[in-house]
């Protein structure tokens, strides 16, 4: 990724830097070369679009995101999505359930 800011106008991270929030910083002073790998598949865009707002209001809370990297967080994000499908939250955005969150800027040091 970082290879590709010489050669075009612009890279987009919208959706790698609700993972990731400091991922351009990162990128700027060479200390990561990309994003991390979530385990969302690229054809998953629904899903992708509630992790990032999952993401999004859990930062808006001062808590630390979710790796989504790990498949034990991405069963947090798959249970908030079922029960938010299945009508149990009838009003408002996903939440994440079972986990213990840390604050933000704490990494997670063991996880889920």
């Amino acid at each position: 990724m970082a290879d590709a800011l010489k050669t075009v106008d612009g890279v987009g991270l919208g959706r790698p830097a609700t993972h990731e929030f400091d991922l351009p910083a990162k990128i700027l002073t060479g200390s990561a070369s990309g994003a991390i790998d979530v385990l969302i598949r690229e054809d998953e865009f629904g899903k992708a679009i509630m992790a990032a707002g999952l993401q999004l209001r859990l930062v808006g809370n001062n808590k630390q995101p979710l790796d989504l990297s790990h498949s034990g967080h991405m069963k947090v994000l798959d249970d908030a999505i079922a029960k938010w499908s299945s009508g149990a939250v009838r009003y408002g955005d996903l939440d994440a359930f079972g986990i213990e969150l840390n604050p933000y800027g704490t990494p997670y040091q063991h996880l889920v």
